[in-house]
């Protein structure tokens, strides 16, 4: 089966927006391979962590949140497991699966340090995940 010419995958999934307009959204990691993708629910919020191989920020080191620059993690949550949040775990598990490279856009006003969400480093979910960027094995973004 082939996608889009020559390659198995080489598609991309560009910005899946929450409804929030006045958030800070940022392309923050770029090039990033996804570790693991965890699904969980605490006191009724569900979240979605995606775990970076790096978390080396591409576009400006101020955005600080502990939880991810700490634990390599970056989240959406809601009190549902609504559609935005499964698209997200779907298309971050796909990466995955594939080992292909993703940028990722995070809302960097909204940090969860939550202690509801313990880690091996700072507790919480981290940066508020807004978008996955899928990159096939030769694409290059304009």
């Amino acid at each position: 089966m082939k996608l889009f010419g020559k390659h198995i995958i080489s598609f991309f999934v560009v910005s899946l927006m929450a409804a929030n307009a006045n958030a800070d959204k940022v392309w923050l990691f770029e090039d990033v391979l996804i570790e693991a993708v965890v699904l969980s629910d605490v006191s009724g919020t569900i979240a979605a962590q995606i775990h970076m191989d790096h978390a080396n920020q591409s576009d400006n080191n101020s955005y600080v949140c502990a939880p991810t620059s700490q634990n390599k993690i970056v989240s959406y949550w809601n009190g549902s497991a609504s559609s935005l949040l499964q698209t997200f775990l779907s298309t971050a598990m796909a990466a995955q699966a594939q080992g292909l490279r993703v940028d990722i856009m995070v809302d960097t006003s909204s940090c969860n340090t939550s202690n509801n969400w313990p880690n091996d480093g700072a507790n919480g979910l981290g940066f508020y995940l807004q978008g996955i960027r899928i990159k096939g094995p030769d694409y290059d973004l304009p």
